[in-house]
């Protein structure tokens, strides 16, 4: 949305068509202003052509302009199907429950956090960025533990050894409007997955 007066100006200057790809409920961060909001309308109304990832967000872009559809997110699914036999996690008892993704405002920090002391047996694996989040009691958990960020090649080895997959997300406005890549990427490998929705 903060890109709207660039479009705008393409638009208006140089008849440019305009295709809005809608992912997520922009205003559902905690740290955008209700600005964000309205420059996310006016630029849907300025483009051509509207694609959104999930329902909610299909729904309500639907409501402002006709030109909307909704396109689901995907992987690539031999990347995730072949998970490679590795010594990554060795060291970490089972079984495993995994995480992947960013670790931030959306992340429901104290159900991992229960987990952790109703299961003290179950290793829990965090892989991703804080982004900020404050990690300091997930940080005293014995049976958690947190990985930081890798590369996009390397998670099919982690993959490998997650027994289940999780989606730990907070039920809020912006967890609703998701369609978490993720999901397709642990379902690619055949490995089951719990999410919060």
């Amino acid at each position: 949305p903060l890109w709207y007066p660039i479009v705008k100006h393409l638009k208006d200057e140089y008849g440019a068509k305009v295709i809005f790809d809608c992912l997520d409920d922009f205003i559902g961060f905690n740290n955008v202003s209700t600005e964000v909001g309205q420059m996310e309308s006016m630029l849907s109304n300025t483009s051509d052509y509207c694609i959104t990832t999930s329902t909610v967000l299909y729904e309500r872009l639907s409501r402002q302009v006709d030109n909307v559809i909704l396109v689901r997110n995907a992987t690539e699914f031999e990347h995730f199907h072949n998970l490679p036999v590795n010594n990554k996690l060795r060291h970490i008892n089972k079984p495993i429950i995994g995480y992947y993704g960013a670790i931030a405002e959306w992340f429901d920090t104290p159900m991992i956090e229960h987990i952790a002391s109703q299961r003290p047996d179950w290793s829990i694996v965090l892989i991703g960025n804080t982004f900020g989040s404050d990690i300091r009691r997930l940080k005293k958990c014995k049976n958690v533990h947190l990985l930081g960020e890798k590369s996009y090649s390397e998670l099919p080895e982690f993959l490998y050894w997650f027994d289940v997959c999780i989606i730990p997300f907070k039920a809020n406005e912006l967890t609703r409007s998701t369609d978490p890549v993720k999901f397709y990427e642990y379902i690619s490998s055949g490995k089951p997955v719990v999410s919060s929705q």
